[in-house]
């Protein structure tokens, strides 16, 4: 699960990205209304189980940051370990690796990656 704390950072700091993670819709779902008739549900994030919600986070993530033209790396040690880092271009052309940023799950380690890109500092 991503801690709060992040996910309110992420709402703060990107907006357009938060609502592209909590309000579009993922997809729809087939059922049997009360008169026995078809009918479809949407799927939004805040009803996936939370792996469904890392997954979605980090897909969501990885399209924001491909879009700034930024490039990324997320890897799992043979220990288990997950971190992600972010490399960002300079006005000048030049290249800033953001420090490895550590986390129990993919999609966290790349969010604070992406946090620390954004705000240009460590969190």
């Amino acid at each position: 699960m991503i801690p709060a704390d992040l996910l309110s950072a992420l709402r703060e700091k990107d907006p357009e990205l938060w609502n592209t993670f909590s309000e579009k819709k993922i997809g729809d779902y087939f059922y049997f209304g009360p008169e026995g008739d078809e009918e479809y549900g949407d799927i939004f994030e805040y009803q996936l189980e939370d792996s469904a919600r890392c997954a979605w986070l980090q897909h969501c993530l990885q399209e924001a940051i491909r879009a700034r033209g930024w490039a990324y790396q997320v890897s799992c040690t043979f220990q288990g370990t997950r971190f992600a880092k972010i490399a960002t271009i300079n006005p000048d052309g030049s290249k800033w690796f953001h420090d490895d940023q550590h986390a129990p799950t993919e999609a966290e380690a790349l969010m604070r990656a992406y946090l620390s890109a954004l705000s240009g500092e460590r969190i």
